[in-house]
Protein backbone atom coordinates (compact mmCIF):
# COMPACT_ATOMS: atom_id res chain seq x y z
CA UNK A 1 0.00 0.00 0.00
CA UNK A 2 2.82 2.42 0.81
CA UNK A 3 4.43 1.75 -2.56
CA UNK A 4 1.21 2.58 -4.45
CA UNK A 5 0.74 5.78 -2.45
CA UNK A 6 4.33 6.77 -3.03
CA UNK A 7 4.08 6.09 -6.79
CA UNK A 8 0.79 7.99 -7.01
CA UNK A 9 2.30 10.95 -5.13
CA UNK A 10 5.35 10.95 -7.44
CA UNK A 11 3.15 10.81 -10.54
CA UNK A 12 0.95 13.62 -9.24
CA UNK A 13 3.98 15.75 -8.42
CA UNK A 14 5.48 15.09 -11.86
CA UNK A 15 2.19 16.01 -13.55
CA UNK A 16 1.94 19.20 -11.49
CA UNK A 17 5.51 20.19 -12.40
CA UNK A 18 4.88 19.56 -16.09
CA UNK A 19 1.66 21.57 -16.10
CA UNK A 20 3.17 24.49 -14.19
CA UNK A 21 6.22 24.62 -16.47
CA UNK A 22 3.91 24.56 -19.49
CA UNK A 23 1.76 27.39 -18.10
CA UNK A 24 4.77 29.52 -17.14
CA UNK A 25 6.47 28.98 -20.49
CA UNK A 26 3.43 30.40 -22.30
CA UNK A 27 3.04 33.23 -19.80
CA UNK A 28 6.66 34.37 -20.10
CA UNK A 29 6.84 34.12 -23.87
CA UNK A 30 8.00 37.40 -25.47
CA UNK A 31 5.26 39.40 -27.12
CA UNK A 32 5.72 40.21 -30.78
CA UNK A 33 5.62 43.99 -31.19
CA UNK A 34 4.81 45.42 -34.57
CA UNK A 35 6.97 48.40 -35.40
CA UNK A 36 5.57 51.05 -37.73
CA UNK A 37 7.23 51.27 -41.13
CA UNK A 38 10.08 53.74 -41.39
CA UNK A 39 9.17 56.83 -43.37
CA UNK A 40 11.87 58.22 -45.61
CA UNK A 41 11.63 61.88 -44.65
CA UNK A 42 15.18 62.58 -45.80
CA UNK A 43 14.17 61.76 -49.39
CA UNK A 44 11.24 64.18 -49.06
CA UNK A 45 13.61 66.82 -47.71
CA UNK A 46 16.03 66.49 -50.61
CA UNK A 47 13.37 66.54 -53.29
CA UNK A 48 10.79 69.06 -52.13
CA UNK A 49 12.23 71.59 -49.71
CA UNK A 50 13.98 73.60 -52.41
CA UNK A 51 10.65 75.43 -52.61
CA UNK A 52 11.14 76.39 -48.96
CA UNK A 53 14.32 78.20 -49.91
CA UNK A 54 12.32 80.12 -52.53
CA UNK A 55 9.71 80.93 -49.88
CA UNK A 56 12.42 82.19 -47.54
CA UNK A 57 13.72 84.48 -50.30
CA UNK A 58 10.20 85.87 -50.80
CA UNK A 59 9.73 86.41 -47.07
CA UNK A 60 13.03 88.27 -46.84
CA UNK A 61 12.01 90.43 -49.85
CA UNK A 62 14.86 89.09 -51.94
CA UNK A 63 12.40 88.23 -54.71
CA UNK A 64 9.49 90.24 -56.10
CA UNK A 65 5.91 89.29 -55.27
CA UNK A 66 4.33 87.81 -52.17
CA UNK A 67 3.81 84.10 -51.60
CA UNK A 68 0.42 82.70 -50.69
CA UNK A 69 -0.24 80.63 -47.59
CA UNK A 70 -0.82 77.62 -49.85
CA UNK A 71 2.83 77.77 -50.91
CA UNK A 72 4.32 74.42 -51.97
CA UNK A 73 6.77 74.53 -49.05
CA UNK A 74 3.91 74.63 -46.54
CA UNK A 75 2.32 71.64 -48.25
CA UNK A 76 5.58 69.68 -47.92
CA UNK A 77 6.25 70.49 -44.27
CA UNK A 78 2.62 70.14 -43.14
CA UNK A 79 2.88 66.36 -43.55
CA UNK A 80 5.84 66.18 -41.16
CA UNK A 81 6.20 66.57 -37.43
CA UNK A 82 7.61 69.90 -36.24
CA UNK A 83 11.01 68.34 -35.55
CA UNK A 84 11.13 66.63 -38.98
CA UNK A 85 10.10 69.86 -40.71
CA UNK A 86 12.77 71.84 -38.85
CA UNK A 87 15.38 69.18 -39.73
CA UNK A 88 14.41 69.31 -43.39
CA UNK A 89 14.59 73.09 -43.45
CA UNK A 90 17.95 72.98 -41.68
CA UNK A 91 19.23 70.57 -44.32
CA UNK A 92 17.89 72.81 -47.12
CA UNK A 93 19.31 76.06 -45.79
CA UNK A 94 22.67 74.50 -44.91
CA UNK A 95 23.02 73.14 -48.44
CA UNK A 96 21.91 76.40 -50.11
CA UNK A 97 23.98 78.71 -47.90
CA UNK A 98 26.99 76.37 -47.84
CA UNK A 99 29.96 78.06 -46.22
CA UNK A 100 28.11 81.26 -45.35
CA UNK A 101 27.62 82.48 -41.80
CA UNK A 102 23.90 82.70 -41.19
CA UNK A 103 21.38 82.44 -38.38
CA UNK A 104 19.77 79.20 -39.56
CA UNK A 105 17.47 79.08 -36.54
CA UNK A 106 15.90 82.43 -37.49
CA UNK A 107 15.49 81.37 -41.13
CA UNK A 108 13.83 78.09 -40.14
CA UNK A 109 11.62 79.88 -37.63
CA UNK A 110 10.53 82.41 -40.28
CA UNK A 111 9.44 79.73 -42.75
CA UNK A 112 7.82 77.51 -40.11
CA UNK A 113 5.84 80.43 -38.65
CA UNK A 114 4.62 81.36 -42.14
CA UNK A 115 3.40 77.77 -42.61
CA UNK A 116 1.68 77.74 -39.20
CA UNK A 117 4.21 75.51 -37.44
CA UNK A 118 6.23 76.17 -34.32
CA UNK A 119 9.92 75.33 -34.20
CA UNK A 120 10.64 72.73 -31.48
CA UNK A 121 11.90 74.32 -28.28
CA UNK A 122 15.30 72.64 -28.08
CA UNK A 123 15.92 72.27 -31.82
CA UNK A 124 19.41 73.22 -33.00
CA UNK A 125 20.49 73.46 -36.64
CA UNK A 126 24.17 72.50 -36.84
Amino acid sequence: MALVTRTLASATLLLLLLLSSLVFSFASRPVAVQTPPQVETQATCKMNTGKCFDLFQHLMNWSPGKPGTDHHCCTVVSGLSAYEAASCLCYTFRSRFFGMEMNYHAAINTVMNFCGLTIPRYFKCY
